[in-house]
């Protein structure tokens, strides 16, 4: 019976992938986590900023720009 060898050998590779693929999915949600812990959300500055009753953040104030963080400023 060659194909129960085969069979057995797929199913291992499988788990052994999968359980890689895991193991990389955590470790990059993580620096994620990281990464983004350290910017400040945006959604409160948004409604300050806002100044007319049915304007959108964006165009409330149109001499603000936004700049990503630490990107240049002008």
């Amino acid at each position: 019976m060659p194909l129960l060898p085969a069979v057995v050998g797929v199913v291992l590779v499988t788990l052994a992938e999968a359980v890689s693929r895991t193991e990389e999915l955590q470790r990059q949600s993580g620096a994620l986590k990281r990464l983004f812990g350290r910017f400040p959300r945006e959604t409160a500055l948004a409604h300050s900023e806002a100044r007319g009753a049915g304007a959108a953040p964006g165009e409330a104030a149109p001499k603000a720009s936004r700049s990503l963080p630490g990107g240049p400023r002008s």
